[in-house]
């Protein structure tokens, strides 16, 4: 795995090197703007020109600072009253926030200024906001990127593009070489190789090791009780799992071009299974080892190349970590990814023996998100299973005080002789209305079709991706499986009606409540891919209801902590079924 590692990280090392000497090029700009560096703190004013631009019109650079500032006018709220957009960038409003001679009711499309701490492309936390009046636009902070363009130089502060003509000289506070520079304790835009990781499965990285390589880490300590499983207490079918782990994950960026990353993981696990406890301890394992070079070889397109993470916002196609090659085309308004991909090591059998093509093509917009995609997964193992699924999503911000989800897909492709003709759709949303306070609500229905057993030469059923983890937040802190934490179903042959009810306790904390009611699209006595242990009867379709609760708290910089509790009530499915029990408590400790 080590050797497969080095292997991708020096092809990618490769294409770096012939991207930064495709960069390195002597242009008009190159002694103008001599002197600016990566890491540079930089006070930069000029004209907001949208789609996250600004042309700067004056630069100087002086000693960092611990507090971020924005300047400029709002561009819109974000549905409640914790966020707002200001020249692209996502600022979020907390108790701790200070309105200087301004609220929120006041906000609209007035001018503001704005001091606090950068985090990622997504989250710029807010200390201060107070009024500013007419004037240009300003930008103080990071330099996270520098490149070299046929008019000047393009830079990246926070969430802006920053467009810095030959004509623009920088002006240095003290000699270029005495300024330090500010450390990287933010995610960066741009860096599409770990920005669109969720937040559960995020490293900060706060352990420097030199000028461009950073260490983070990553302690996680889990304990979950199952009980009834099997639907059948006379039976003594409960389990109890101690879970712990160590995930280490160092990054190097030598250069605004390329990005490596070499993940481990290190865990240990006990069993009391029916009384008898069983501990093992798991080999280190290679989560993920990449480079990811931008602009390769001169061109617009990004390339991944390594074990990488394959994530997406509901997890409903896919989360999880492939060896791949993956193509990135990313621009305002239109982003394609094009990935070839399998498994080589350290997954199921089905896994290591399919070859993936995924094609992802998406207005780039986190807040309103529209996308269609590919998947084409083949396993040419006997029986030759080719399943395709495609599809298109909306999901976001399309009504006021809204978080919503609209998911559609077709299943095509075949199996030996027969061939897949299935769908499934998923539709909801999370109502966060103002007069509820901090109250949300939660609706959905999903449905993945069934198989009608009069037909022959077609299975109509439904199955997802086989990549998917069907996990997101409804409004709080916290994310979990939203088909039901106790049964955790593929939606295949299966319809899922969901209420929630969900509550924000201060900033970092929340509870949901959320219930499920569960029944087959055509009675069958299987169902595929649950965490029950016994099957419906094929006569009756209702599979039963769940009820979940999911405690969410992140007080405390670096530390998650969620507790669940659930409780299965069995259909007419399982005529003679008892109740199941689930609880878990979680903590993760990032540093």
């Amino acid at each position: 795995m080590i050797s497969a590692a080095a292997r991708y990280l020096a092809l990618a090392c490769l294409l770096s090197t012939a991207t930064i000497g495709a960069a390195q090029q002597p242009s008009s700009a190159a002694t103008q703007h001599e002197g600016l560096r990566i890491g540079h703190w930089v006070e930069i004013k000029g004209t907001y020109l949208g789609a996250g631009l600004l042309e700067a019109e004056s630069l100087e650079v002086s000693e960092p600072a611990d507090t971020w500032e924005l300047v400029g006018t709002v561009e819109r709220a974000m549905g409640d009253k914790g966020r707002f957009l200001l020249n692209g960038q996502v600022i979020h409003v907390s108790d701790k926030t200070k309105w200087r001679k301004l609220a929120w009711a006041q906000l609209g499309r007035s001018r503001v200024k704005v001091e606090g701490i950068h985090r990622s492309p997504r989250k710029f936390s807010a200390r201060t906001i107070g009024p500013r009046g007419p004037g240009r636009d300003a930008i103080v902070g990071r330099i996270d990127r520098l490149r070299r363009t046929d008019t000047g130089l393009e830079l990246i502060v926070a969430s802006l593009r920053i467009a810095l003509p030959a004509n623009v000289h920088p002006f240095f506070s003290s000699p270029a070489s005495r300024l330090p520079l500010a450390p990287l304790d933010h995610k960066p835009l741009g860096d599409d190789s770990w920005t669109r990781r969720d937040e559960d499965d995020d490293i900060p990285g706060r352990i420097p090791l030199g000028e461009h390589l950073t260490l983070g880490l990553r302690l996680e300590a889990e304990t979950r009780s199952e009980q009834g499983y099997d639907l059948d207490r006379s039976t003594l079918n409960d389990e109890v799992d101690l879970l712990s782990s160590l995930t280490a994950e160092l990054v190097w960026n030598p250069s605004p071009s390329f990005t490596g990353l070499v993940r481990g993981r290190f865990s240990r696990n006990r069993f009391d299974e029916d009384g008898t406890p069983v501990s093992t301890i798991e080999r280190p394992r290679l989560s993920e080892a990449w480079g990811y070079v931008r602009q390769a070889l001169g061109s617009k397109f990004d390339v991944q190349l390594g074990r990488q993470d394959f994530d997406e916002p509901r997890e409903w196609l896919y989360d999880q970590n492939m060896d791949a090659l993956r193509i990135i085309s990313s621009r305002p308004g239109l982003r394609t990814e094009l990935s070839t991909s399998t498994t080589l090591t350290d997954g199921s059998d089905r896994d290591e023996a399919s070859t993936n093509l995924i094609a992802y093509v998406s207005n780039n917009d986190e807040d309103r998100h529209l996308a269609a995609y590919v998947i084409d997964r083949r396993d040419a193992r006997a029986g030759l299973d080719y399943p395709l699924h495609i599809g298109a999503r909306a999901l976001g911000e399309w009504l006021p005080n809204n978080k919503v989800w609209a998911e559609a897909s077709l299943l095509r492709g075949h199996s030996q002789n027969i061939n897949f003709e299935g769908y499934a759709f998923d539709f909801g949303t999370t109502w966060m209305p103002d007069f509820a306070g901090p109250l949300y609500f939660t609706l959905g229905y999903a449905t993945g079709s069934g198989d009608d057993p009069s037909t022959t030469g077609v299975d109509e059923s439904f199955r997802q991706s086989g990549l998917q983890d069907n996990n997101d937040k409804f409004g709080g802190v916290t994310s979990f499986r939203y088909y039901g934490e106790l049964m955790d179903p593929e939606l295949a042959n299966l319809s899922i009606m969901t209420l929630g009810l969900g509550s924000r306790l201060g900033r970092r904390t929340s509870v949901d409540l959320v219930y499920h009611d569960y029944s087959q699209a055509i009675a069958s006595a299987s169902q595929r891919n649950t965490d029950l242990d016994e099957n419906p009867d094929g006569i009756h379709r209702d599979l039963g209801r769940e009820l979940d609760l999911i405690i969410g708290i992140r007080e405390i910089r670096g530390v998650d902590l969620e507790l669940v509790a659930a409780r299965y009530w069995p259909g007419d499915a399982f005529p003679d079924g008892d109740r199941a029990w689930l609880g878990a408590f979680q903590v993760r400790w990032r540093f």
